[in-house]
């Protein structure tokens, strides 16, 4: 059941980031853009009217100052949860990938009309890693290849190995191979017109 879980949500996803990402050829992973944001404690990407924002597992499971700049809602949610797991927010403006001017901080998430992508079944699931790249400009067709890779899994830190990007094997110390799934997936979008 788990593993159907991981697995429906990892199909949600893709076609909510490919169907994003198609419909905006302004995308671009140069900082300089301020469309992606990529750091040790999650990441951000603004799409045109909506943007993904994510906390990783570890973050969530963490009380470590060096995450004091989390992904978090503005005010508490309806389920009374601060903090973010994978969310798709509105943001036609893009401001969530924009640092603020005096701290430095990325805006905090406005509830209202976000919708979290995980988290909403028996199991509480986590992004673990989360990674884009893009391949050069093809000049004739004006198109531009996205790599998405990404790891989903449960979120009990202690069932996975140190990089969570898989669960313990038998006999190790709190392996549970009932409960622990990992899976990590990959998918390439065509965006036309898309800028590197």
């Amino acid at each position: 059941m788990i593993l159907k879980e991981v697995n429906q949500a990892s199909r949600s996803i893709s076609d909510e980031l490919s169907a994003a990402m198609r419909g905006n050829s302004a995308f671009s992973t140069k900082e300089s853009a301020q469309r992606y944001v990529e750091k040790d404690w999650g990441g951000r990407m603004c799409l045109g009217q909506y943007s993904y924002i994510w906390n990783y597992g570890s973050t969530l499971d963490s009380d470590n100052s060096d995450y004091s700049n989390r992904n978090k809602y503005a005010s508490d949610n309806t389920a009374g949860n601060n903090e973010i797991s994978l969310v798709k927010a509105p943001d036609a403006g893009g401001i969530y990938c924009v640092r603020g001017a005096t701290d430095e901080l990325y805006p905090d998430v406005d509830p209202e009309g976000a919708v979290e992508l995980l988290r909403s079944g028996d199991h509480s699931l986590a992004v673990h890693s989360l990674a884009i790249e893009a391949s050069s400009t093809d000049a004739l067709s004006s198109q531009q290849l996205y790599r998405i890779s990404f790891t989903l899994g449960t979120n009990r830190l202690t069932a996975m190995t140190d990089d969570q990007s898989a669960c313990k094997p038998p006999g190790e110390p709190n392996s549970d191979l009932n409960y622990c799934v990992v899976q990590q997936f990959t998918l390439v979008i065509r965006v036309v017109s898309g800028v590197n």
